[in-house]
Order: structure tokens, then C-alpha cells, then sequence
């Protein structure tokens, strides 16, 4: 007999040590209230609306339920074909189960194809300490018995990127093994893992509440038409810090009615985000191809998650460039937003591509070149950076030339360039402070102590050194020509085009010695190459003018550098005014042109005359620079749109 009530509740329940603390799903759940009346051996039945099982096959039902209690009683599921009187006993458990909600599947195989009512029966102990609850109830096929026999529309355009970025799976489905993935943001961050580029990335949650149990969480893709692929590949981003955690990935040819393992990822694999490469090519041409990826945790805290899920072709080109001697200058170390990367000398040339990096608009790239000790006098660096936005295996197109910076060598202290550090360079410099004396041939070697500024100290720290026996010798480059080894760092900030397709491209970096290359895939004789992976998050995306229609063949044909009609073009030039703010500044300057055409880029030069930051092809009349990486100090910015350019000092404070 029916003799209390099932309760609805958020929170936990009222009395101690007996009921949930909290809601396994969402916010509530519902219980049974053992204190005051409510023991001994009450009993509370909860009978839902008959229920319609045509049309699933072995079907279940699954639901949460938590005991816990010195007292507690029994808890039971209970069905019965619909228009009929008798209970059938389907599932029973009593005494106390611990602290935890724990899944029960009951099958309900015996009622397919029936309607029937369901109900739960929970049968309070001999003390308060009964409360007992249930919530997250399902009724549904097997796990993965309700994935579609074939596919209908498989998705045929490649590549095909899941970066949650808006806040949902996309085209992937959840499959809630024991517990959930979730999507979470760095705004919402709480746990321990280390940041990604977006920001946006999907973790396996356990419930807050348990610690002891282990837990799975699953998720399946919708279906691929490979055969629009040459050599299909499949990539994502994880993060696995504890030894007991792992990823298993499954794939299915037939639409998923069968699946096979395709890859597994066990142990620790650091505090770090890694990247994975499958190759696809064994079920290369399949029509009906589905992934499934099931996360499992150990006992203890979950550190497992889940970011770019990315089904794509391999990239590749027969585009090749290397340097063949780079003993003298090779490319050290490169670092683009939070990649950072040391390789060193790599005799030429270096292959990174398996090394991936997000990029998105504005990012900040830094390269650092390696110098050997002693260098031909006379090379300077040159150095460019290529992105294939448009993903058809070349560098030709419309800006995808990303970066030009170029450092020559001097003497440091011969301020007058006439190959000597002689009294001559003294003179020189008062000149040029006191006198009126046209400007320095290069600052940076007037700047003989290596302070960043030349004044009178310069003139002095010369004398010192040539005359009293005082002071010590210049700092390099000296006694020989070089380039300057105090801050050999180029930077620039990565404008990407709104026609650039977002996923995975190749990076190409050369540092060639001597004078610029003649283009992308060129072999030189003093310097590096190095070539990259990039993942483009481009939120305007669009073809690029002049570009292949298929991406995934390198054919030129028709690929021009195609622009508007401009002012410039109808014989009309306007002048180019520039404006700063707020200057001087803590970090972030404002920059905004009048009288632009299609677009500018900037250069930002400190006061020994190196290039310290560049961006180039960007659109609109306005951007943000931030200088809050620079030295305090005075910088020349200047700006170049169509044939006009403007400069203006900018104070770093």
C-alpha cells in the first residue's frame, strides 16, 4: 500500500549521512523522505504514463539511482503490459549502496513491440536514515544499437572540423556511457588543464561527488563519404594526465551496424595538450564511414578531454625549399601564440609538419635565428613566412606571403660606416647630437655600450676603450662585422584574410642569408627552411580570388592576384594620414588611416633601426596593436597602403 510520497529536490536532502547531496543530471531529482513519519517500512510508488516500445528493438531502461544510509530499505522497478492488474518484479536492491549514484540498466526485451506502465517502489528501512533517490531516467536500444543501418547524406566536403568553439558538438552525437563529455570554455575553467588557443574544448566530467567509481564517456560521428579523399586522415587534439585514463577509437564501413578498433591511447601522456594523426587510408574510398570515440577514467580525479576533431586529407605538396649549408644561420626557434618550438640546426631544412598549432587572426609570430660564432661579414637575414590559406598544396596566392623582415650586419662603434672604430666614430657621434650632422648611416652601431640609445655615453664608452685602457671592448658584433646578437627576434602579428579556409594548412618559414629568395620553393645555398602545420580558425571564411576550385590538386591554372578597382587605379591618390591612441601607451595602441586603399600593413622599428613587429594585409582602415611583450622606450611605426606610407613615433611607457 501506497503510504508516503515521492519528493522533487534540488540540493541535498534534509537529514545527515542518509541521500544525495546533489542531482546526478541537471539541477533536481526525486526521493523519498525517511525522517518524522516517514519510517518504518513506508512505501512510496511512482507509476509513469504507459509507455509505447513499437519500433525499438531490445529495448532498456536506464536510470540513476542513489541509496545511501545506515537504515536503508528497498528499492525496486516493477512493469506490467498496459490494461492489465499485475506487477512483474524487473530489478530489487536494498541496504546501504554508499554515497554515490550508480546506473541501472533493466531490459525490457520481454515487452517489445507492447505498451506498458513502469513503476518504482521504494520501501523506507527501521530509521531515518533511509532517503532514497533516482534520476536520469531513459527508456532507448542498447548503446549503440541506435546508430542508423546506412547513411543518408554522408558528408562529402572536406575538411570537416568539430573545434566547439560555439559552445556545441556540431554533427557529433554524446553517447552517455556513465557519465557525460561537456563543453567548457576558459571563462568557466575550473579544473586544472592547461590552456588551448581557442579556448573551447570538450572534457570528460565525472560527477563532483564521486571519486571512487571509474567512468566512461562516449561519442559518435556522423557519416563520411572518404572517397571524396586521396589520402584520408583523421586528427585530433587530447589531454591525458593520469595513468588510468584513456581514449578508444572505434569506426564502423557499413554506417554502423559493425565497428572495428582503429586506435587506443593509454597512460599518462603529460600536462599537456597532444596531437594525434590516424591514417584512414585502409578504409580510403569508403561511403558510409562513422568514428566513435569512448573516454575511459580511473579511479580519482578525470584529467581527459577532447579539442579539434578533424576529418581532412593529408596534406601534402612537391613544393620543396632548403638551404644547403646553415652552419653560419639556421632557424633556432619559433613561437606562434602559445607553440612554442625549439629545433635548432637541421642541416637545411626540417619537417615539422606533425607538429600542429592553432592560428587564429592577429597572433603573434616570433622567430629567433641560430648564428654561429664567427659570420661572413658582408650576409645579412632575410626572412619570409608563407600560409597555404587556401589549401591547394602551393604558396602562390593572394596573400599567403604572411611575412618579410630583414636584419643586415654592422660593425658596433663605427658609427660613421667606413668599416673602422677609430677616433673618427667619437667625433661622428657628437656631431650628429650637437652639430646638426645628418643621421647615423646605422644607429645600432652608434650604440657602442648596446643600451638601445645613442648619446654622449656612446662617444665616451669609445674613448674608454680606444684611448685610457679603461673600458671594455664593444659588445658583438665586434671586432668583425655580424648581425646584432642582443635581439635577433623577428615578430610579426598573422592578419589572416577573410578568404582563408579554417583547418589544418602548411607554414612555410625561410631564414636565407645573403638577400631574399625568389620565392617559396626555392633551394639557396646559406640558411634554413622549415615547414609547419597550422590549424586556421577563420570565422569569415571564404574562397580566395584566383584560387583552385578543388583545394586538394595543385593546379595553377587561373590563379591570379586578383583586386577591386581603386581610387588609386582611376588616377585619383589620396594622402594617407595615420592616427595613434592612446600614445604614449601601457600596451595597446590603436591605429586608424584616412585616405587607405584595399588595405595596409605596418612595420614597427625600435631605436637601433631593427625590425621589432609587423603585420601585414590587413583590412579596413583600423587595428589594435599590442605592444605589451616590447621594452619601455620610443618606436618608428611605419604604414604602407598602395604606394602611400606614413609614420609616427610611439611611445611604449
Amino acid at each position: 500500500t501506497d503510504n508516503t510520497d515521492w519528493l522533487r529536490n534540488t540540493g541535498g536532502t534534509p537529514s545527515n549521512q542518509t541521500g544525495p547531496s546533489n542531482a546526478f543530471h541537471d539541477d533536481y531529482f526525486i526521493y523519498i523522505e525517511a525522517s518524522g513519519s516517514g519510517y518504518p517500512s513506508k512505501t512510496a510508488d511512482l507509476v509513469n504514463p504507459s509507455v509505447d516500445l513499437s519500433g525499438i528493438v531490445d529495448p532498456e531502461i536506464r536510470f540513476q539511482r542513489h541509496m545511501y544510509g545506515s537504515n536503508m530499505g528497498t528499492l525496486r522497478l516493477q512493469a506490467r503490459f498496459a490494461g492489465t492488474q499485475q506487477w512483474t518484479d524487473l530489478w530489487s536492491q536494498a541496504g546501504d549502496q554508499g554515497d554515490s549514484w550508480e546506473e541501472v540498466i533493466v531490459s525490457l526485451s520481454a515487452f517489445e513491440d507492447s505498451v506498458i506502465d513502469l513503476r518504482f517502489q521504494a520501501i523506507t528501512g527501521n530509521g531515518y536514515r533511509s532517503d532514497m533517490a533516482i534520476d536520469y531516467i531513459e527508456i532507448a536500444p542498447p548503446r549503440g544499437a541506435n546508430v542508423p543501418s546506412n547513411c543518408v547524406a554522408a558528408i562529402n566536403s572536406f575538411p570537416y572540423v568539430e573545434d566547439f568553439n560555439n559552445n556545441t558538438m556540431g554533427l557529433l552525437s554524446k553517447d552517455s556511457i556513465s557519465t557525460n563529455w561537456n563543453i567548457i570554455n576558459l571563462s568557466q575553467l575550473t579544473t586544472a588543464f592547461p590552456l588551448t588557443i581557442d579556448g573551447t574544448y570538450l572534457y570528460m566530467r565525472r560527477p563532483n561527488w564521486d571519486s571512487q567509481s571509474a567512468y566512461k564517456a562516449g561519442f559518435t560521428s556522423p557519416c563520411f563519404d572518404l572517397s571524396m579523399l586521396n589520402a584520408p586522415e583523421l586528427f585530433f587534439s587530447y589531454y591525458m594526465a593520469h595513468a588510468d585514463d584513456s581514449l578508444i577509437l572505434n569506426y564502423s564501413v557499413d554506417g554502423g551496424q559493425t565497428w572495428s578498433l582503429l586506435s587506443t591511447i593509454t597512460a599518462a601522456q603529460g600536462n599537456v595538450w597532444n596531437e594525434q594523426y590516424v591514417d584512414l587510408s585502409n578504409i580510403a574510398g569508403g561511403s558510409n564511414v562513422m568514428f566513435s570515440m569512448v573516454g575511459h577514467s580511473g579511479v580519482g580525479t578525470v584529467a581527459l578531454a577532447v579539442d579539434n576533431f578533424e576529418i581532412r586529407d593529408h596534406y601534402a605538396t612537391d613544393c620543396t625549399s632548403m638551404g644547403t649549408v646553415s652552419s653560419l644561420l639556421w632557424i633556432d626557434q619559433i613561437h606562434l601564440g602559445l607553440f612554442n618550438y625549439y629545433s635548432g640546426d637541421n642541416g637545411g631544412y626540417g619537417d615539422y609538419t606533425s607538429s600542429s598549432a592553432a592560428l587564429t587572426d592577429s597572433m603573434l609570430l616570433r622567430i629567433e635565428p641560430g648564428f654561429a660564432p664567427v659570420q661572413d661579414p658582408t650576409m645579412g637575414l632575410f626572412c619570409s613566412v608563407w600560409v597555404d590559406y587556401n589549401q591547394d598544396g602551393d604558396f602562390d596566392d593572394q596573400d599567403e606571403l604572411v611575412l618579410q623582415a630583414e636584419q643586415h650586419p654592422f660593425l658596433r662603434g663605427d658609427a660613421n660606416a667606413d668599416g673602422n672604430v677609430d677616433i673618427a666614430d667619437m667625433i661622428y657621434i657628437n656631431n650628429v647630437l650637437f652639430n646638426g650632422m645628418g643621421p647615423f648611416p646605422c644607429y645600432a652601431a652608434a650604440d657602442a655600450n648596446d643600451d638601445g640609445i645613442v648619446n654622449i655615453t656612446d662617444a665616451i664608452y669609445l674613448a674608454n676603450y680606444l684611448f685610457a685602457g679603461t673600458g671594455p671592448a664593444p659588445p658583438e658584433p665586434y671586432p668583425t662585422a655580424g648581425l646584432d646578437p642582443t635581439d635577433n627576434s623577428i615578430q610579426a602579428m598573422i592578419n589572416i584574410p577573410p578568404a582563408a579556409f579554417s583547418g589544418s594548412t602548411k607554414m612555410r618559414i625561410q631564414a636565407k642569408g645573403g638577400n631574399w629568395t625568389s620565392g617559396a620553393c626555392e633551394t639557396f645555398t646559406w640558411g634554413e627552411v622549415e615547414d609547419y602545420t597550422v590549424d586556421v580558425v577563420n570565422l569569415g571564411q571564404a574562397r580566395l580570388a584566383g584560387g583552385d576550385n578543388n583545394p586538394n590538386e595543385s593546379d595553377h591554372d587561373g590563379e591570379q592576384n586578383l583586386k577591386p578597382s581603386t581610387d588609386l587605379e582611376a588616377g585619383f591618390e589620396r594622402e594617407l594620414l595615420i592616427t595613434t591612441y592612446p600614445n604614449p601607451s601601457d600596451g595597446i595602441v590603436n591605429l586608424s588611416l584616412e585616405g587607405s586603399v584595399s588595405g595596409f600593413s605596418y612595420e614597427l622599428h625600435n631605436l637601433v633601426g631593427q625590425l621589432v613587429l609587423q603585420q601585414m594585409n590587413i583590412s579596413g582602415e583600423s587595428t589594435r596593436i599590442d605592444l605589451s611583450e616590447l621594452p619601455k622606450g620610443i618606436y618608428t611605426l611605419t604604414v604602407h597602403s598602395g604606394t602611400q606610407q606614413a609614420t609616427d613615433k610611439v611611445i611604449v611607457q
